[in-house]
């Protein structure tokens, strides 16, 4: 989901003021399109951004650099313990990486980009792929490490914070492998990668949104949302006030863009969101 709409905003915007929060902090916020959609619909909100990168200029709020490595987010993620806040991931857990596997006279492998395959996945992703993906499939996606991702931001959370994640996936049933490469918005045959390629493509794989769910579930959290992003897009347009009067030709032309755009592929996203209470399971140091 490339584009961060006036709509999709709001719908965000309407979940925070549902669950009573004043901030909201953008994990993965980039180049800050969603805090500053936020700040133009209400300039009183709390806005945090972390990401890797420094913030960008004219993003408004504060900003904090953090990383998510192969087990942990360093330097860490104190804003998220100071007080309620909705936590924000839109295109954030597809970047964390799930690595992709065939098995091989019963043995699941790690398979590289080239075809060729590399030494045995751990038994925790063998667990893992067991229970989520469905028996007898020669190739599939470990997404293990996304779900711990997911729940390590949950636990750090001050309880009563709202935890939205927001990304393409699948759940079971309609489970198939989906890793890809992207370049500048276009899509690569991972199995045409140089080594040249390294930084320059994004390597990506749908993220198993049911596994997320049970293991937020697990981590003491309560499910508030599970739908296609078309969904909830659709039930904000259907709430918004409209003037009585044509409205302004440009805001009108926005406004169908926006509409096109989420009945399209990125209506096809997950809207996966989460609350934590006073009894979640929290990880202390």
């Amino acid at each position: 989901m490339a584009t961060v709409g006036t709509l999709f905003a709001t719908a965000v915007l309407q979940l925070a003021r549902e669950r009573g929060l004043r901030r909201i902090i953008d994990i993965g916020a980039g180049h800050g399109a969603l805090l500053n959609r936020l700040h133009t619909l209400d300039p009183t909100l709390d806005l945090v951004g972390i990401d890797q990168r420094p913030q960008p200029p004219g993003c408004p709020g504060t900003w904090w650099m953090s990383q998510w490595s192969t087990d942990s987010w360093s330097p860490g993620l104190e804003p998220l313990a100071t007080e309620p806040a909705l936590i924000v991931a839109l295109e954030l857990l597809d970047d964390i990486p799930a690595p992709v596997v065939q098995r091989v006279d019963g043995v699941w492998r790690h398979q590289c980009p080239d075809g060729s395959l590399g030494p045995a996945i751990h038994d925790a992703e063998v667990s893992w792929l067991e229970h989520w993906w469905d028996e007898g499939v020669p190739h599939a996606e470990v997404g293990h490490g996304r779900d711990s991702a997911w729940t390590a931001i949950a636990r750090a959370a001050s309880p009563g914070s709202t935890l939205l994640m927001v990304d393409y996936g699948h759940i079971q049933g309609e489970r198939r492998p989906t890793f890809t490469a992207h370049r500048a918005g276009h899509m690569i045959d991972p199995a045409r990668l140089e080594p040249s390629d390294v930084g320059s493509v994004n390597l990506t794989a749908h993220v198993a949104v049911d596994a997320v769910d049970a293991a937020m579930r697990n981590a003491g959290a309560e499910l508030h949302a599970m739908d296609r992003v078309r969904n909830v897009i659709a039930q904000v347009d259907s709430l918004a006030p409209h003037a009585p009067s044509a409205p302004d030709a440009l805001t009108d032309l926005a406004r169908r863009g926006e509409r096109h755009f989420y009945n399209g592929p990125a209506g096809d996203f997950w809207w996966l969101c989460h609350t934590m209470g006073p009894c979640a399971r929290r990880t202390t140091s």
